[in-house]
């Protein structure tokens, strides 16, 4: 009898002084999402079309373990669900706690996101908090620069066709174009031209289509350009023209 009280003493003391050790030994990880935040708006940009994700990994007695970054397009993670996985040894349990992707995932920019990170351990998977963003494209920045544009002053005879050269620039490297040879400030030729190409070190040339009518007045005249880009903004120059 004394000997089996002994022996339950022992083994009580034993299953006493394990039970909390094991407890520690397999305390289970907690991951913490960083980034983006919970419930954020997520810009893309020329130079960042995806946002960096980024996490913390707290773990008391690491083991080896596979990390798994989800994002999907629902919270159930069950449509255009999207995977990367990285293994980390139980010595750098926490050597991924970041990633970009570097293509399109299924729904369209302006979606909502839901993303989280799991880790394998010896019970299973351990997932993180799941967090949401909305993806979008960057807001558009107005375009208040106004094309730039030269005249060059000319001359003509009547019965010819009138020569008009001009400079035309926009930051956008597109607008459109009217060219007026004016007398006394009502137009006598003009030309509309659509959108096209432009570019200031390029100088560009505009043809009367038909000789000018000899019954106009010898003078001095005026050769304008007028130039508007796509945003609206406009600009324009005038220089004297002769015609004799």
């Amino acid at each position: 009898m004394l000997r089996g009280v002994v022996l339950i003493g022992l083994v009580s003391g034993f299953l006493g002084l394990s039970g909390p050790s094991w407890s520690a030994s397999t305390s289970a990880p907690v991951i913490t999402l960083l980034t983006p935040a919970n419930g954020a708006t997520v810009y893309s940009s020329v130079s960042t079309k995806y946002p960096t994700f980024t996490w913390r990994i707290t773990w008391d007695t690491p083991a080896d373990t596979t990390l798994m970054f989800e994002a999907a397009a629902d919270p159930s993670f069950s449509q255009n669900l999207e995977t990367e996985t990285h293994f980390c040894p139980a010595s750098n349990v926490a050597c991924w706690t970041s990633f970009q992707p570097h293509r399109v995932w299924g729904p369209p920019y302006g979606s909502v996101w839901y993303w989280r990170v799991g880790m394998t351990t010896s019970s299973g998977i351990v997932y993180s908090q799941t967090f949401k963003f909305t993806a979008k494209n960057p807001p558009p920045v107005p375009h208040r620069t106004k094309p730039r544009v030269k005249a060059y002053s000319g001359s003509a005879r009547r019965g010819q066709r009138a020569i008009i050269s001009v400079r035309v620039g926009d930051n956008s490297g597109v607008a459109r174009l009217r060219v007026t040879l004016s007398w006394q400030g009502h137009p006598v030729v003009y030309g509309i031209f659509g959108w096209r190409p432009v570019a200031w070190a390029v100088p560009r040339t505009f043809f009367t289509k038909q000789a000018l009518p000899r019954y106009l007045p010898a003078g001095k005249y005026s050769a304008c350009v007028k130039a508007w880009d796509r945003a609206g903004n406009h600009a324009s120059s005038c220089a004297p023209y002769h015609i004799r």
